[in-house]
């Protein structure tokens, strides 16, 4: 006699859960069945036993879930599984199941990486500073606040306000981490970035298991105070202190941070105004924040975040370059190259250049731009905001020039 009382016999899963997304569910997470438990008395319905099924249900489980709701709603899925087989990363993002949010989490996430699959995250640890600090710095961000007890408001003061302070962070950073998407989905790099994956030829690497690369700019470590920074310059993103790599530190997060957060020289991060929610601001004009180091490139990736036709090609790309020499340094913002429906017609950035000092001339499209830009020695940055070519045929180009 069968134990599972609940499946209904040869009905797909999709059509049992599709009154949901007729009520406006838009996600799921497939923990139902306990995928992970083993089921000795279960016949499936192509009539194999669960020795046979048992790694391959999650992926169907998931592939059904992801084609049903394409086919019901022409949208993307957020369909996510706590565990599954080669190919899943096409229909589900996956967390790490019962594990926490703790330092066993990252080993998860970073092996999904290294297997090709970058959709990865955990539940949050919202009860301690590193686990706000991990779960907000990943792929994707859940805050589970199982019974309600977890809910951020909950949590007093202190940890209240620095999940606020990072969900904050994390919706700035949304526009640098949808690049890394498509990057990932493109080329099978993943967002999260196994020191291993990021730094072959460091022989410190394959012992890093509590850092790891967030894209191509950003060092993120947790559940530890040793870091190891790889060779080349870094730069604290909480304090602007330089380091230049290969180096070991022991670091002590400054207040209201949770752990230790680092910048490679050479980044350029495209940023968000404060979001509640994505939509919840237009993003006409978006932050760039660059830190010059030689040369450097960033291409920021954008499609209309609901439908499929960026698979079709319906995505807008920005190329946007760096140099830095002794006395001079220029910023080039490419023109956007192709579309999709709802782009913004006119773009425009804030940009903020991090520099020690201030330039004695900044020079934009070959003409002196004196009133147009300004110094803060608060953030060590010049700042200034540029609007692209209204062909969307000329770069932008800013050189920042000393005496």
């Amino acid at each position: 006699m069968l134990i599972d009382t609940i499946t209904k016999r040869d009905e797909p899963w999709f059509k049992h859960l599709k009154k949901f997304v007729d009520q406006g569910a838009r996600a799921f997470k497939l923990d139902g069945s306990n995928q992970t438990y083993e089921h000795p008395d279960r016949k499936w319905g192509n009539g194999m036993d669960d020795r046979e099924m048992h790694n391959l249900y999650p992926l169907l489980l998931s592939k059904q879930m992801a084609l049903g709701f394409r086919e019901h709603t022409a949208s993307r899925p957020m369909v996510y599984t706590a565990n599954g087989y080669a190919g899943i990363q096409r229909y589900s993002a996956t967390w790490a199941g019962d594990t926490g949010g703790g330092s066993d989490a990252i080993a998860c996430i970073l092996n999904h990486g290294m297997s090709g699959h970058s959709n990865t995250t955990c539940d949050m640890d919202v009860d301690s500073p590193m686990g706000i600090h991990f779960g907000f710095l990943q792929p994707w961000s859940q805050i589970s606040s199982w019974a309600y007890w977890d809910h951020p408001r909950f949590l007093g003061d202190k940890l209240s306000q620095l999940v606020k302070s990072y969900a904050r962070l994390r919706y700035r950073l949304i526009p640098y981490i949808y690049s890394m998407a498509h990057v990932a989905a493109r080329t099978g790099m993943p967002i999260a970035r196994a020191m291993p994956l990021a730094f072959p030829n460091d022989p410190r690497s394959d012992e890093l298991l509590r850092q790891y690369m967030l894209g191509d700019a950003f060092l993120v470590a947790a559940f530890t105070d040793q870091i190891h920074l790889p060779e080349g310059t870094w730069i604290d993103y909480w304090t602007g202190e330089r380091y230049v790599g290969p180096r070991d530190l022991t670091y002590c997060p400054p207040e209201g941070r949770g752990a230790p957060l680092f910048l490679r020289a050479g980044a350029i991060v495209p940023s968000w105004p404060d979001m509640d929610y994505v939509g919840h601001r237009p993003v006409d004009t978006l932050g760039l924040h660059v830190y010059p180091h030689g040369d450097s490139s960033f291409t920021l990736f954008e499609d209309d975040g609901v439908s499929f036709v960026y698979l079709q090609g319906a995505v807008a790309e920005t190329s946007i370059t760096c140099q830095a020499t002794q006395g001079k340094t220029t910023l080039t913002i490419g023109p956007r190259a192709g579309s999709y429906q709802g782009m913004p017609t006119t773009r425009s950035f804030d940009v903020s250049i991090h520099l020690s000092s201030a330039p004695a001339q900044v020079i934009i499209d070959g003409k002196d731009a004196a009133a147009a830009w300004r110094y803060d020695s608060d953030i060590g940055a010049v700042r200034l905001k540029v609007t692209e070519d209204p062909e969307k045929r000329l770069p932008v180009t800013i050189t920042c020039l000393w005496a």
